[in-house]
């Protein structure tokens, strides 16, 4: 059946306007790809970083170091943890609903979560270092930031 220029014009604008789309949904897709990656390795570097410089931290850098998968899921566990907390009530102030007390709370959790041959305080660092990196926004509006922050 023979097509007018108007319907082949159409056809072809159309042939073209999804080849864009599908072009953007790759592109998309590859930049979201990146972002994981970056974030989760920006995340393990921070992690490894942990500990300070006595012989308990050392041996936590080393536990870190060659336990990157369990500390990946001990980091994704927190941003879940954080994502069921309840956003911080109006009245908020950083003495009551701070970052820190927010860690606290995490930390106060930790003996019922799998076991880590780690300080504790090493493991609330995991945990700030997954909000920080692995799950930014997973905190907005979940505790009072100091002014400036």
């Amino acid at each position: 059946m023979p097509t007018t220029e108007a319907e082949s014009t159409r056809i072809a604008l159309l042939r073209g306007a999804s080849v864009l789309l599908v072009v953007a949904i790759a592109v998309a897709g590859g930049v979201i790809a990146v972002d994981h990656h970056q974030r989760t390795a920006t995340f393990l570097y921070w992690s490894a970083q942990t500990g300070g410089s006595s012989e308990h931290g050392q041996h936590d850098r080393a536990w870190v170091e060659t336990h990157r998968r369990l500390v990946l899921a001990d980091g994704w566990q927190a941003c879940a943890w954080l994502a069921a907390q309840p956003p911080a009530p109006p009245d908020a102030t950083v003495a009551t609903d701070g970052i820190e007390q927010i860690a606290l709370r995490y930390r106060a959790g930790l003996a019922s979560g799998p076991f880590r041959p780690l300080a504790p305080a090493n493991r609330v660092r995991i945990a700030l270092n997954a909000w920080a990196h692995l799950c930014p926004g997973t905190g907005s509006g979940k505790y009072v930031s100091y002014p400036g922050d």
